[in-house]
C-alpha cells in the first residue's frame, strides 16, 4: 500500500523496480571486484551499500513480484537476475542522491508537509488531512512516520533533480507532426500468396531429416524433473475448518461490516458485436465499419439472433465465439463510451452504433442489477471462514511445532493430518517451473522439495502463500529426453513445414522474377487486396507479420517487389497499392497529446544520458559478488 501511496504522491518514483531507468553501465565491470567479509555489498564513490539494506530492498522487490505474479518461483527470479537488478537500482539511486546534494537541492519541511497532506489515504471523511488517520495507516503498514517521511523526502528530492536535468528538452511542431504522420500512416497492398499448406503436402521427410531436426531441437523434447507430494497445509484458511465460530459472532460481524464488505455495485450483463476501426483509421474505414454496425442492427430488427450474428461477424473473436457475451461488468471496467451506452440500455434493448477507440459496437443488454447489499444468508459461510482464519492464525505456530515434532519422530503425513484434524492429499506430479502454480511452493522450499528422495518425509516446513506445508515426497521422476520413436510424427510435421516453406519461397521467387514485365495471366487471378494496416505488425489476413509489414512500409508505392516475404501463411509477393497519411483535422485533434508525449520521451532520454554520465564518472566496486549469484 505504501508503494501505491508514494506513487500518487510523486509522478516519478525513484524506487526503481526494474527499468524505469536503464543503466548504461554494467556495475560488475566497473572498478575492482573482490569478495569481502565486510558488511558492504558494494561501494559507490567509497560510500557503502550494506548487505543488510540490500537484503531489505531485495525482499521488498520479491514481495512486489509475488503479489503481481503469484506463480513466480525463486528459479524464475534467479534467471531474471533479480539480485543484480535490485543492486543496480540502489547504485543508481545513490548516485542521484549524491548529485542532488552536490548541487544544493533540498526539500523544505513545508514542501514535505504539503506533499503528505495531498495523499488521499490520509484524509478523513471530510476530505481533510487527519494526523490520526495518517498514524493509523502507517501503523497498519508496519512503518513509522519518520521512516515514511524519509522515503517521501528522498523521492521528492530526486524528482527535483530529474526536473532540473530534463528542463532543456523541447519539441517543435514540425517534429511532433512528423512523428504523428509516421505513426498514423497506413498502407494497402495487393498481394499473391503461395500458401504454405500447399507446399507442405509436397514434402516427404526422410529419416535423416527427421533425425537431424530432432537432434537440433533436443531441448523441445526434454522433460524436467517432476515430483509429487503427500502434503498437509498449515495456513489460516486450512486451520479455520477446525475452529468453531458461534452464530452470534457471525451476526455481529455482519451488522458491523455489511456496508463495507458485502455491497455489490451496480452491474450489467451485455453482449456486443464489434467492427474494428481503431483511432487513426481513415474516414472511409470508419464509415465502412459504421455501415456494418447499422446493417447488423437492421438484421436484428428483422428477428435475426444476436449471438449468431456475433459469432459470424464480430471482429472481437474472443467474445464472438461466446455469442458476443461479455458477462457481468461494473462501471469503470469498460471504456467510457461503451460503458455509458451499455448502462443506458434496458434489458433486451439493442443500442445504436457506439464508437469507441476500438471501432463501432452494437450492444445488447441482457440484464441489469442495481447496487445492493448481500443478505446475511448469502455471506454466512464467508464470514465464518474469515473469523475462523483470524482465530486460526493465533494457533498457527503451535500447529507447526506439533507437525514438526511428529515428522521428526518418524510419523507419517497421515498421522500428522489426523492429529491436527486436517486433510491431506497427493499433489500429482509437477516440475520446478510449476511448483508455485501447482502447489504454491515459495522461495528455497522448491529446491528443498526437489532435492529430497522419494519416500521421505521432508524434515523442514515448506513455505507456501500464507503459511507452511509439511510434506513427504511420494515420487520423483528424473529429468529425461523423450525418445525419437515417441515424437517421430511430431518431428516429421515440423520438417514438412520447414521444407514446405522453402518450396513456397522458391516458387514465389520464380514468379517474382517475371513481375517486372507485369503480372502474368496465371497470377492475375490470384491477386488480392489486403485491408489498410499500420506499423504495429498486424495485417489481415496474415495476422501478426512483422516481416511483411516492415517490407511494405519500406517499399515504394506502385511496383511489385521481386523478393518474396516469408510469413506463417506462406510466401508473399506484393506491391504497395496506396499510402494513407493523416490529414490536418486528425493532427489538430491529436496535436496537444502528441507534443506532450514527444516532450516526455525527450526528457526521459536526457535523464537517461545524465545517469549514464554519472555512472561513467563514478567509482563503483562490487565487494561480495558471490551473494548475487547464490
Amino acid at each position: 500500500m505504501l508503494e501505491l501511496i508514494r506513487a500518487h504522491a510523486q509522478s516519478w518514483g525513484v524506487k526503481i523496480a526494474f527499468g524505469i531507468i536503464i543503466l548504461v553501465f554494467v556495475f560488475w565491470g566497473v572498478g575492482s571486484m573482490h569478495n569481502s567479509s565486510s558488511g558492504a555489498l558494494a561501494t559507490v564513490n567509497k560510500k557503502p551499500i550494506l548487505i543488510q539494506e540490500f537484503g531489505r530492498e531485495y525482499e521488498r522487490q520479491v514481495e512486489t513480484l509475488r503479489s503481481r505474479y503469484p506463480g513466480i518461483t525463486a528459479e524464475d527470479m534467479k534467471q531474471m537476475g533479480l539480485k543484480r537488478q535490485v543492486l543496480q537500482a540502489m547504485i543508481t539511486e545513490r548516485l542521484l542522491a549524491d548529485e542532488a546534494a552536490r548541487i544544493g537541492l533540498s526539500v523544505s519541511p513545508v514542501e514535505l508537509r504539503r506533499s503528505i497532506e495531498s495523499i488521499t489515504a490520509f484524509r478523513n471523511g471530510d476530505g481533510r488531512f487527519d494526523a490520526e488517520v495518517y498514524r493509523s495507516v502507517l501503523k497498519g503498514q508496519q512503518t513509522s512516520p519518520g521512516r515514511f517521511e524519509d522515503g517521501i523526502r528522498r523521492d521528492m528530492l530526486l524528482q527535483k533533480l530529474r526536473d532540473r536535468v530534463a528542463a532543456p528538452a523541447s519539441v517543435t511542431d514540425e517534429e511532433a507532426r512528423a512523428l504523428f504522420d509516421y505513426g498514423r500512416e497506413r498502407r494497402t497492398i495487393e498481394y499473391v500468396l503461395f500458401p504454405l499448406e500447399d507446399y507442405v503436402l509436397k514434402v516427404t521427410p526422410t529419416d535423416e531429416q527427421i533425425a537431424e531436426r530432432y537432434n537440433e531441437n533436443m531441448d523441445a523434447w526434454r522433460n524436467p524433473q517432476r515430483i509429487s507430494l503427500d502434503a498437509v497445509t498449515l495456513t489460516p484458511a486450512s486451520l479455520a475448518t477446525s475452529v468453531e465460530i458461534p452464530e452470534s459472532a457471525v451476526a455481529a460481524f455482519y451488522a458491523d461490516n455489511a456496508e463495507t464488505y458485502f455491497v455489490v455495485p451496480e452491474r450489467v450483463h451485455a453482449r456486443h458485436i464489434l467492427f474494428m476501426a481503431q483511432e487513426g483509421a481513415s474516414k472511409d474505414e470508419d464509415a465502412a465499419a459504421r455501415a456494418k454496425a447499422e446493417d447488423v442492427i437492421a438484421q436484428l430488427k428483422k428477428g435475426k439472433d444476436f449471438a449468431s450474428l456475433a459469432a459470424k461477424l464480430s471482429d472481437d473473436k474472443g467474445s464472438g465465439a461466446q455469442g458476443g457475451d461479455l458477462g457481468w461488468f461494473t462501471k469503470g471496467q469498460m471504456v467510457p463510451p461503451f460503458e455509458e451506452a451499455a448502462f443506458a440500455l434496458k434489458p433486451g434493448e439493442i443500442s445504436a452504433p457506439v464508437r469507441s477507440a476500438f471501432g463501432w459496437h452494437v450492444i445488447k443488454m441482457e440484464a441489469h442489477e442495481t447496487q445492493r447489499t448481500r443478505a446475511l444468508d448469502e455471506v454466512r459461510g464467508e464470514i465464518r471462514q474469515r473469523l475462523g482464519e483470524e482465530k486460526a492464525s493465533e494457533r498457527m505456530h503451535e500447529a507447526l511445532d506439533t507437525a514438526l515434532e511428529m515428522a521428526g519422530a518418524g510419523k507419517s503425513i497421515d498421522d500428522i493430518a489426523k492429529a491436527l484434524k486436517l486433510e491431506h492429499k497427493p499433489t500429482g506430479l509437477f516440475s520446478r517451473a510449476d511448483a508455485g502454480v501447482a502447489v504454491g511452493l515459495k522461495g528455497q522450499s522448491v529446491g528443498t522439495a526437489f532435492s529430497t528422495p522419494a519416500g521421505t518425509v521432508i524434515d523442514t516446513p515448506l513455505e507456501v502463500e500464507g503459511g507452511y506445508m509439511i510434506a513427504a515426497v511420494l515420487e520423483s521422476q528424473p529429468e529425461s529426453v523423450t525418445p525419437l520413436e515417441k515424437v517421430k510424427e511430431e518431428v516429421a510435421a515440423q520438417v514438412r513445414r520447414i521444407e514446405g516453406a522453402k518450396l513456397a519461397v522458391k516458387a514465389a521467387q520464380e514468379a517474382g522474377a517475371k513481375l517486372a514485365d507485369g503480372v502474368p495471366a496465371e497470377l492475375a487471378a490470384r491477386v488480392k487486396t489486403a485491408e489498410p494496416f499500420g506499423r504495429n505488425g498486424f495485417i489481415a489476413p496474415f495476422g501478426q507479420s512483422r516481416a511483411l509489414v516492415d517490407a511494405a512500409f519500406a517499399a515504394a508505392p506502385g511496383a511489385w517487389q521481386p523478393a518474396p516475404v516469408d510469413t506463417s501463411s506462406g510466401a508473399v509477393l506484393f506491391r504497395v497499392k496506396d499510402v494513407q497519411r493523416p490529414g490536418d483535422a486528425e493532427w489538430s485533434a491529436a496535436a496537444e497529446t502528441v507534443r506532450a508525449t514527444v516532450l516526455s520521451a525527450k526528457r526521459e532520454e536526457l535523464f537517461r544520458v545524465f545517469v549514464g554520465e554519472l555512472s561513467a564518472a563514478a567509482k563503483i566496486e562490487l565487494r561480495n559478488a558471490k551473494l548475487l549469484d547464490d
